[in-house]
């Protein structure tokens, strides 16, 4: 269990959010302290691809530091690959709702289009409540057929 070190890997445009942007949101949302826990599993982390974003993270690990007033234990480090956990450790709240699940692995007919698709992510965010199913239908809108999914969900 400790060679590797749970994290997400996120997709953004750079046009509309900015890697520092993501960093910002990341220091309010996360205190950089491992409290004495030192086994890699749990590893408060930042990764980079490229030079510039070393330096933005670096900058932004002081930045942090210096507004809380501790040391932050946040390792910066360079990013080598990313594995996927397995499948049934993916879209965890959404599959505690069986009756919301389903309708989705019937629409995307595979395990792997249900994992990445922007919807069941949005649905998993419904099942440990940091969304609303009203949010969730106006997003969608515009896609009809899924839209009716949707709102066949039930919890």
């Amino acid at each position: 269990m400790g060679d590797h070190t749970e994290c997400i890997e996120i997709d953004y445009d750079p046009s509309v959010l900015s890697y520092g942007d993501l960093l910002d949101h990341f220091w309010l949302m996360h205190s950089g302290v491992n409290h004495g826990y030192k086994a890699r599993q749990y590893l408060s982390l930042v990764l980079w691809r490229t030079e510039e974003e070393r330096i933005t993270a670096e900058a932004k690990k002081k930045e942090h530091e210096a507004e809380k007033g501790y040391p932050v234990e946040t390792e910066i480090a360079a990013f080598s690959h990313f594995t996927q956990a397995e499948n049934y450790h993916q879209k965890f709240f959404l599959r505690r709702f069986n009756k919301a699940f389903k309708p989705l692995e019937a629409y995307f007919g595979s395990e792997k289009q249900l994992i990445d698709a922007t919807a069941s992510a949005r649905l998993n965010a419904v099942a440990h409540g940091n969304l609303s199913m009203q949010e969730v239908y106006e997003e969608f809108k515009l896609d009809p057929e899924l839209s009716e999914v949707l709102r066949s969900v039930k919890w």
